[in-house]
């Protein structure tokens, strides 16, 4: 009887066979045991296999996920107006793109526990989430859901959009004048980065949030797609930062390149929870170029009506 037996010592793998063991790990929620045994390779193989095609494509990040320049390709600030000549003259900007974030669960390396304490405590710090159980998974998709920026930090380390406004202010022509940004109620409002009405007093401030819920929502798709797409960001059990954080790089430079193939993934929207997020502001110039905005919004939709 013909018996396969695994490969062991360092085993090599054709280039095809790299991307497949390694795109198996990433759309299917499967341990490297499994992979292990269907592939005919020692786990630890598996491992280093895996993690060498993940160097591999994060070495393509700057060329596939980049910073949108051409001003065909922005969008506009709403699409139901999109008919109406002069927008822009108007005063509306063009959308660069939709600032946002997801958790990915990570595990954290609590290790065995010894004893019956350990375990209730392992339990109790499980059942509260402490924060680097997950890492933020920070981006900012455009028109097609192609990602534009990605940045990726530990749960203990979230700051909404700090690296981002970082480098906004060291390179502020990523924005110019006549454009921005649309992000969620936590992020900080400037000129560059609008956000919604936490509250909604008046049918002019409802108009410009459901402009903006549009945009959000498309943002929101394009994370569903990517936790379908590659389903082991569903959960990462892995406890090391570094190597649960380049798996999360690699699947949004695979989920570009997917996309640019023509490949058609629809995940589920996930519910967000409402939460209770107080508005940041970080000038006043962005309460001024939301009012502006918002002003020039309903302006359009009565001439419109008429």
């Amino acid at each position: 009887m013909h018996i396969k037996r695994r490969m062991s010592g360092r085993a090599k793998l054709s280039l095809s066979h790299t991307a497949l063991l390694s795109l198996t790990l990433l759309s299917k929620r499967v341990s490297y045991r499994s992979v292990s045994s269907s592939f005919h390779l020692e786990k630890g193989n598996i491992h280093r296999i895996f993690f060498s095609f993940c160097d591999q494509v994060i070495a393509q990040q700057h060329r596939i996920i980049q910073w949108p320049t051409a001003i065909e390709s922005l969008l506009p600030f709403a699409s139901w107006l999109s008919g109406n000549e002069g927008l822009e003259e108007g005063g509306l900007p063009r959308v660069v793109g939709v600032l946002g974030e997801t958790h990915i669960p990570i595990r954290l390396p609590f290790g065995k526990p010894d004893s019956e304490n350990n375990a209730q405590e392992a339990k109790r710090l499980k059942s509260e989430a402490p924060p680097d159980s997950w890492l933020n998974l920070e981006l900012v998709c455009d028109l097609d859901e192609r990602f534009v920026y990605c940045h990726i930090s530990k749960g203990s380390e979230r700051v909404q959009g700090r690296d981002l406004l970082e480098r906004l202010q060291q390179q502020p022509e990523m924005v110019p004048p006549g454009t921005c940004l649309i992000a969620g109620v936590g992020y900080p409002l400037s000129e560059q980065i609008l956000t919604p009405f936490p509250i909604c007093q008046t049918p002019q401030e409802n108009l410009y949030n459901r402009a903006l819920l549009t945009h959000l929502s498309r943002f929101q798709q394009a994370i569903a797609d990517l936790k379908e797409r590659f389903q082991k960001l569903r959960y990462l059990d892995m406890g090391n930062f570094n190597k649960a954080k380049a798996v999360v790089l690699t699947a949004c430079i695979l989920h570009n390149v997917l996309l640019e193939m023509g490949d058609v993934t629809k995940g589920v929207m996930e519910d967000c929870p409402v939460e209770d997020v107080e508005e940041v502001v970080q000038c006043e110039s962005g309460v001024r170029m939301r009012q502006s905005v918002m002003n020039v919004l309903y302006s359009l939709m009565e001439n419109g009506s008429q």
